[in-house]
């Protein structure tokens, strides 16, 4: 791992800057390029991160609060693509899941992944008929499940948390980190202070990663120095829209990660941000 960070790739305006595992395989697929596709998705003041891995296999967490990820999809997806192998819904908060319906009514999806919570909102009332409508299989996540994304590739997901009873549900997000080869994404949804120090008690130093998709559009009661430092990853991805009414990123937040010297990219003012990465090194891509 710390090998790697120090070849991480920054394609910015062509210059380079400064287990026997148990799980279950969701999909089976040809061979291709060898390069995964991480993309943070401009949604606004919500989360969507769209994912292809080298064989071709396309998943989305979450989808922002609005049809706008479908213009994003629509930008990261070959013309006339309406198939998804797998949807995540991290948890039922509308910033996550509203434009997950949209997503269901003009998307074929293979496989759907949802954290236990549930709420009585409208909106997830909503999405619990696009599912149902959409007839996909349907899996509740536990943590320590592997799911398969690329076998051959050995990409996968390791869920760390799906939160407990009687918490709320951010607290109760998935929490997922994204492997493939040597490198890896920790995406943290809009989890506290209170699951990333269950994080760090129960996975340790396996929180270790290379893009950290900061907790709760950078949120300042999220992002601890604790598990940062235990995290320290080599960029910090925030997912939030430009001058949001909840002041996100929080000046405090942002200070955490400048006194660790972690640099920030945010969707607020980069638009939407995208990686690949071909199992040992991260580029940045530009649209």
């Amino acid at each position: 791992m710390r090998f790697l960070k120090k070849k991480l790739i920054w394609l910015v305006s062509a210059l380079i800057l400064a287990v026997g595992l148990v799980g279950f395989n969701l999909f089976s697929s040809s061979a291709s390029e060898d390069k995964l596709v991480v993309a943070f998705l401009d949604v606004g003041q919500g989360d969507a991160i769209f994912i292809e891995t080298p064989n071709g296999i396309q998943a989305l967490i979450d989808g922002g609060g609005s049809n706008r990820v479908m213009l994003e999809l629509g930008s990261m997806m070959p013309f006339g693509d309406q198939t998804l192998d797998l949807i995540i819904a991290t948890h039922p908060d509308k910033d996550h899941i509203g434009g997950l319906i949209p997503v269901l009514e003009n998307y074929e999806v293979e496989k759907i992944l949802e954290s236990p919570i549930e709420t009585d909102t409208k909106v997830f009332g909503l999405l619990k008929d696009a599912i149902i409508k959409e007839q996909g299989g349907r899996v509740f996540a536990e943590a320590g499940d592997i799911i398969w994304l690329d076998q051959p590739r050995s990409v996968y997901l390791k869920i760390l948390s799906v939160g407990g009873v009687g918490k709320k549900t951010n607290e109760a997000a998935i929490v997922a980190e994204l492997h493939y080869g040597e490198t890896e994404f920790l995406l943290t949804a809009d989890i506290g202070a209170l699951t990333e120090a269950e994080l760090m008690k129960n996975w340790g130093a396996e929180i270790d990663t290379d893009i950290l998709k900061v907790a709760h559009h950078g949120s300042r009661y999220s992002t601890t120095s604790e598990f940062l430092e235990l995290a320290s990853p080599a960029i910090a991805v925030i997912s939030a829209g430009a001058k949001n009414p909840y002041g996100h990123p929080h000046k405090d937040m942002l200070g955490r990660l400048e006194k660790l010297k972690i640099p920030v990219l945010g969707t607020y003012s980069e638009g939407t941000i995208i990686f690949e990465s071909d199992g040992e090194t991260i580029s940045r891509l530009k649209q």
